[in-house]
């Protein structure tokens, strides 16, 4: 035990050199001693290092709790989150009256988005007459993505209270505000950039100033999403052009020299972004664009002067240093070519070009089945993260109930399983047609191509809408009352991208099946 006792001083004094020495003497039990190394690799910094230590503990003893622990820490530093879940859960479990434990717990429901059940272990720590800054700070954050901003506000006007010059604290109040006030939130990442400046604010901060249309501010301080530390929910590039020099500014980029373009973030995304690549190429004109595959044929097509290759060919360019100026992803165009409401609409002209021979084919097959018939293309359903979810998608009944009433066939343009959305169609004998022999998810070219057949779509925010709208046709975008994607702003009404997209807002005093039975006398 004395010699535990000194491992344990020596590691609280940061004498871990003499600590390892000593604990390298433990030969029994194993597990502890592996636990011990484990614990001081985590201390250096050595978080691979630390995880065999622990996952060697564990499994010489699967009870020892402060292995569970330490493995959770290690795993999360490496941003294995999912892996990390089950330790941190079964340390929690343990004593869940313990907030050290509990934060642990509730950083890995985040990043898994279980935000309810991370809102349920923080509650209690809340709920005492001085709650820390960082339970605080951390049950705003959850009540935030668990959509009950105004929840979020309450905790965050107690952390302002208990501990106001703190700049979490700050941070939080600006993040808070940044869904039920922008303009207040502009102000207030305003005065904190002066005095705290750092990534997760600038990337923070972009989304608000976007939303108000502050473009040339915004799209400066989106440039944070490149950065590691902000990870998954930045702007990861593909790992196939990870090696090749990251360049973030086109006045960086040699004319003489090649000029790699890349896509990013999702598809909806990369379809935004593809508007301001016309007018790079101009300025460019030595460049190519690397992107996905399923992507290739339509901007092959929509781009014909520009090398237009998958992913996997960037690694042919890993030695060619010399003649290329580096991957410049196409987000970052925007700050050049975007940086005002009126460099939008100066170029709103469609600028992805259909496939003439699918839309053809299609029309011919659906307007002899349906003869006579209007075609308006639905999809209800939207986003990847579970939040993004919430927030943009509908219940099929509810969203085609009135659609069906208006004398229109309804083409289904929904990506993924619709099995239960057919059955609900087939119940209530209503004029939906749904699509089969046609992966919307691989088949981008299909997908659209059938789109541009409808007379109109009705959609929510997904990128159906951004890649309809990018090839000119007719949209009337559905969204909710909470927050959409920044680039739909905070009013109903003709967007600033897409020319051809009507912008819809749900009214907080609406539910959903009225919002609809509006939206259908309104726009059928």
């Amino acid at each position: 035990m004395s010699q535990l006792s000194d491992i344990d001083k020596l590691i609280r004094a940061d004498r871990l050199d003499e600590a390892e020495t000593l604990a390298k003497r433990i030969t029994s039990p194993v597990g502890t001693r592996n636990s011990i190394l484990g614990t001081i690799a985590l201390r250096r910094g050595g978080h691979q290092e630390a995880e065999v230590f622990f996952r060697a503990a564990l499994a010489a003893n699967e009870k020892d709790l402060i292995a569970h622990t330490n493995l959770a820490k290690a795993l999360i530093q490496q941003r294995k989150f999912k892996q990390a879940l089950p330790h941190a859960r079964r340390a929690y479990e343990s004593n869940v009256k313990v907030e050290n434990l509990a934060l642990l717990y509730v950083s890995c429901l985040a990043e898994v988005d279980d935000y309810p059940e991370a809102a349920r272990v923080l509650k209690p720590f809340s709920d005492v007459d001085t709650p820390s800054a960082a339970v605080l700070i951390s049950y705003s954050s959850v009540l935030r993505a668990n959509l009950q901003p105004h929840e979020s506000l309450v905790q965050v006007q107690r952390l302002q209270h208990l501990y106001p010059d703190r700049p979490d604290a700050l941070r939080a109040v600006a993040d808070a505000y940044a869904e039920l006030d922008p303009a207040r939130a502009s102000v207030e990442f305003a005065r904190l950039s002066q005095s705290h400046d750092t990534v997760q604010i600038r990337w923070n901060r972009s989304f608000v100033e976007l939303r108000l249309r502050n473009f040339d501010l915004g799209w400066q301080l989106y440039d944070a999403g490149l950065e590691d530390t902000i990870g998954k929910i930045g702007r990861p590039l593909p790992a196939q052009i990870k090696p090749l020099k990251l360049v973030k500014d086109l006045s960086e980029c040699d004319p003489d020299k090649w000029t790699v373009f890349s896509s990013e973030q999702g598809l909806g995304d990369q379809i935004l972004f593809f508007g301001a690549l016309a007018e790079a190429v101009v300025d460019r004109p030595k460049s190519i664009l690397l992107t996905e595959e399923r992507l290739l044929p339509i901007m092959r097509r929509s781009f014909p002067q520009l090398g237009c290759y998958p992913y996997a060919f960037g690694i042919n360019l890993i030695q060619q240093h010399g003649a290329i100026n580096g991957v410049l992803p196409v987000g970052c165009l925007q700050k050049t070519y975007r940086t005002t409401q009126q460099s939008y609409s100066s170029q709103a002209a469609p600028y992805l070009k259909p496939n003439n021979f699918l839309i053809e084919k299609y029309q011919a097959l659906i307007k002899k089945r349906f003869p006579g018939e209007r075609l308006i293309g639905v999809s209800w359903r939207g986003g990847y993260w579970d939040r993004q979810k919430r927030t943009k998608s509908y219940d099929f009944e509810v969203f085609c109930r009135h659609l069906s009433k208006k004398g229109v066939r309804l083409i289904s343009l929904q990506y993924g399983d619709v099995k239960e959305e057919k059955a609900v169609a087939t119940k209530n004998n209503w004029p939906v047609t749904f699509i089969d022999g046609v992966n919307f998810i691989k088949d981008i070219d299909a997908w659209l191509s059938l789109a541009m057949v409808c007379e109109k779509i009705v959609s929510v925010s997904t990128a159906l809408v951004h890649g309809a709208a990018a090839m000119g046709q007719s949209v009337e975008l559905v969204l909710s009352d909470r927050q959409a994607p920044f680039i739909w702003g905070t009013l109903p009404g003709q967007s600033l991208p897409y020319p051809t997209v009507t912008v819809h807002r749900q009214s907080p005093t609406e539910d959903p099946d009225q919002y609809l039975e509006r939206l259908a006398e309104l726009i059928l």
